[in-house]
């Protein structure tokens, strides 16, 4: 969707036919129309008659569905922007609370170690308890098949 107002794109997903997400994209210029070409691109006509494209992110096309309520807040691909949360490419393996230059809580930089199956598994199913303080809203993940699902999607998102 583009508004002509905010000068912004926002990209919506949905899931069983509701809104799971919208990602608002600023572009800082008023949209006239938008279409979406069959390799991917979202062209878009300017209000000053302008046409501007978007290509589509490298991220890994493999995200489950149970991934969605971490990419509200989350990016996923290879040296994408933070977002509300640090950009999560290549965090498997990485140490806690060191990805992109992220200006992570005192409670997540409380915590030492590495981000294996273990410790996402524990932050994924109670993330207030894993760090203390967090500012993150999420309140875990009950299933243990869904925080599978994710750390499996987490573990592929590397170079």
């Amino acid at each position: 969707m583009g508004s002509m107002v905010a000068g912004r794109l926002h990209r919506v997903s949905l899931m069983d036919g509701q809104v799971a997400l919208v990602e608002p994209i600023d572009l800082g210029r008023r949209i006239r129309d938008i279409a979406e070409h069959h390799d991917g691109r979202i062209i878009m006509w300017m209000d000053e008659g302008s046409i501007a494209t978007l290509e589509p992110s490298q991220a890994p096309t493999n995200m489950p569905y149970s991934f969605a309520a971490c990419a509200a807040c989350h990016t996923t691909y290879k040296n994408g922007p933070n977002g509300i949360g640090p950009n999560l490419w290549d965090v498997y393996g990485s140490t806690i609370a060191s990805q992109n230059e992220f200006n992570y809580s005192d409670s997540f930089l409380s915590n030492k170690g590495e981000w294996d199956y273990a410790t996402l598994n524990r932050f994924l199913e109670n993330p207030s308890r894993f760090a203390r303080g967090t500012t993150m809203i999420m309140p875990g993940i009950q299933k243990e098949e869904t925080r599978n699902q994710i750390i499996s999607y987490l573990q592929h998102l590397k170079d």
